[in-house]
This record gives structure tokens, C-alpha cells and sequence, in this order.
């Protein structure tokens, strides 16, 4: 290990002034499709980072995931590993993501019906995502019945056999939830933690990737009838491991305004909120980012 160790102040003065001689392009840094999270958290697509989305079931976690990480994979074009525990399928996720690429004008149950084909209007816009996704990436796999390193080494695999070896990718895990276990002395919390801190080390020493992940909020999370004051947008709601903040680099809460929230913003400014609980990394409006 002592031949790994590194003195960081070493070179600083030769990186940081090389920096500044040869800034490095824009578009090589990985930007989201929501200009003010970028300005605000720089890039949530860091190499070697998790970025956790939590939310309550059924608020639009993986919505927000797969419009998030689609719009990056066709930008920077990326492929793009969607690893599921078991929540979707892969047609309804096919599904779902042609009607993302609609900007939701095609309805879902008209593509899952085949009703699509009675509307010329749907037609037309259907017919126009075909050319953009031949240029996507975009695999699925149910993970759902693998273990904490079982998952790890399907990635690995992954890399080494559709991408290639040191090519970069993303992945998404929608969600996390407790592996099934029947060994007491590894109860559901630790196990979490452990994978949170295992693959945090993979992403770190072995394969340099971004990783995002979904969580689900325990019951504190819930707005439903309450007012702002009385909603807590606060890393209490993630359950399960505090490893899950501790390994990420942003954590950030989804969730409905409530009514008070809508009615103060004169409904300028939709019905969804978007809460960073951790942010490890910050843009160039940092200032703004502080509550």
C-alpha cells in the first residue's frame, strides 16, 4: 500500500497552474438537461461519484432518472446501463422512454394499446424518435435476484464485454432496496452499507464511472395534506444506511410542492420540487446553493 500512497501537494502547483495555462474544454465536463442545477452543482456526472435521487413511490424518481441520464447518453453519447430491481420490465421501460422522447405528446397507453396509429399527429411525432434513438445506447438489466457483488461483477462484465475496456458509460440502479437475507448477523442496514461503501470503492479504483441511484424515502418523506412547515426536506427521510449520504456526492430530494408552496409561486413554476440534501461538488453559482 506504501507504493500507493500519494503526496497531493507534491505537483498541486504544476496541475493547478496547468489548469490555468490549458483550461480544459466545457463540453468536456458532463452537464445535465437543467441549466440551473448546473450553475448551482456543477456536474452531477462526475467520474468516481454517486448522485442519489430519494423520493416517495410514485412521485417520478425514475422519470426523473431516465430523462436526466437519456438526454446526457444522446448528448455526450454515452451508452447508458439501467440496472432494475425488479420494479419494471424492460418493454415498460421501452415504453416509457419513447414517450419521454415524445416530450410526453404521445400518451402512454396509446403506444402500450397500438392506439397511436389511429392519430396522424402521434404518428408523425412517434415516427420522429425513431432516428433519434439509433444514435442511444440504452441497455436493461433486472437485477433483482443478484446480490451485492453479484451486481459489481455483472457491471464489470458489462464494461469489459458491450462498451470496452476504459470506455466510459453510465449507470443507473432503480432503487436501492434491502437484499434479501436470511443471515442475522448481516442485517438489511448493514448489507446496504456495505454495497454503498463497495461500490463507491469499485468506482474509485477500478472503473472511474458515474453512478446514479434511486432511493425510496421512508414515511417522513410524505406530503400528502401537509403544508411546507410542516414537510422535512432533510437527509432524515433516507432510511436504510446512513452510508447512502455518506458514499454519495449528492443527494437529492424529489418530491410534490404542496399547496401553500404552489399557490405562494402563483403556479408559475410546475408542481415538483427538487431538494439537495449533500452536495460533495458545487457550480459556479455556489453562493445561491446555500439554504
Amino acid at each position: 500500500i506504501d507504493e500507493e500512497v500519494k503526496d497531493i501537494f507534491s505537483d498541486a502547483e504544476q496541475v493547478i497552474e496547468e489548469l490555468g495555462n490549458n483550461p480544459p474544454n466545457p463540453d468536456s465536463f458532463i452537464m445535465g438537461p437543467f441549466e440551473s442545477v448546473n450553475r448551482l452543482y456543477g456536474s452531477l456526472w462526475k467520474n468516481s461519484n454517486i448522485t442519489v435521487i430519494g423520493a416517495r413511490t410514485g412521485t417520478g424518481k425514475t422519470s426523473f432518472c431516465m430523462y436526466s441520464n437519456v438526454i446526457v447518453a444522446q448528448k455526450y453519447k454515452l451508452p447508458l446501463l439501467w440496472l432494475d430491481f425488479g420494479e419494471m420490465t424492460a418493454q415498460e421501460l421501452q415504453m416509457r422512454a419513447v414517450v419521454m422522447m415524445t416530450k410526453g405528446e404521445v400518451p402512454l397507453w396509446s403506444l402500450e394499446t397500438g392506439q397511436w396509429r389511429q392519430n396522424p399527429e402521434w404518428v408523425k411525432t412517434v415516427r420522429s424518435v425513431w432516428q433519434k434513438v439509433k444514435d442511444i445506447k440504452f441497455y436493461y438489466q433486472d437485477v433483482s435476484k443478484l446480490g451485492p457483488q453479484e451486481t459489481i461483477s455483472f457491471i464489470r462484465r458489462f464494461s469489459y464485454n458491450k462498451v470496452g475496456r476504459s470506455n466510459p458509460f453510465l449507470v443507473v440502479y432503480d432503487y436501492f432496496k434491502p437484499f434479501e437475507t436470511r443471515n442475522y448477523n448481516s442485517p438489511e442496514w448493514k448489507q446496504m452499507g456495505h454495497f454503498m461503501q463497495d461500490i463507491k470503492s469499485f468506482i474509485n479504483n477500478e472503473l472511474p464511472i458515474p453512478f446514479w441511484a434511486a432511493v425510496q424515502l421512508n414515511r417522513s418523506g410524505i406530503t400528502t395534506n401537509k403544508s411546507s412547515d410542516q414537510v422535512d426536506d432533510s437527509e432524515n427521510s433516507i432510511g436504510m444506511s446512513d452510508r447512502i449520504t455518506q458514499q454519495c456526492s449528492h443527494a437529492l430530494l424529489l418530491r410534490f410542492k404542496t399547496m401553500d408552496e404552489i399557490a405562494v409561486e402563483e403556479n408559475k413554476f410546475g408542481n415538483m420540487k427538487l431538494v439537495a440534501l449533500k452536495h460533495r461538488h458545487l457550480g459556479r453559482d455556489f453562493l445561491q446553493s446555500i439554504r
